[in-house]
């Protein structure tokens, strides 16, 4: 197997977030990474900036407690948050046929807005029901939508 090109700067700036983030939420890397399947060795890996691929990374961000995702019909909006003040906040949006990240902070405040107007849209369990069983009726109880 071969071995993965030395981690950049940014990579590995970004597995050293990664390592405060989990010291944070007071985890080591075997509790952290044990509900997730990771070994302890994988876990290094990523702290040493061999960032996973996006489904394990954003299972480590929700593990630590720092991201809030909306799941979409096909993609999901994401906004990460680091306790580091040096490190920024981001926003991150996938779609059908591609994926926006955004670090700046108007960006990422606009995003936020976003989130939470999103976030406040979806009808609990009771009210998708009610809300299908209103569809399914239709206005004079016709039992259909034809």
């Amino acid at each position: 197997m071969e071995r993965p090109t030395k981690p950049n700067y940014r990579r590995r700036q970004l597995g050293r977030t990664l390592r405060k983030l989990r010291e944070a939420a007071g985890l080591s890397q075997e509790d952290a990474g044990r509900p997730l399947r990771f070994s302890t060795s994988k876990m290094s890996r990523i702290e040493q900036g061999y960032i996973p691929g996006y489904n394990d990374f954003l299972a480590l961000l929700d593990r630590y407690g720092a991201v809030r995702s909306h799941d979409g019909l096909h993609g999901n909006f994401l906004i990460a948050s680091f306790p580091d003040p040096s490190e920024p906040d981001l926003a991150y949006v996938s779609y059908g046929f591609g994926a926006l990240q955004v670090e700046k902070d108007a960006e990422v405040r606009a995003a936020r807005l976003m989130f939470d107007n999103l976030a406040r849209l979806p009808l609990d369990q009771k009210e998708s029901h009610t809300f299908i069983a209103e569809i399914q009726d239709g206005p004079r109880g016709d039992r259909g939508l034809a």
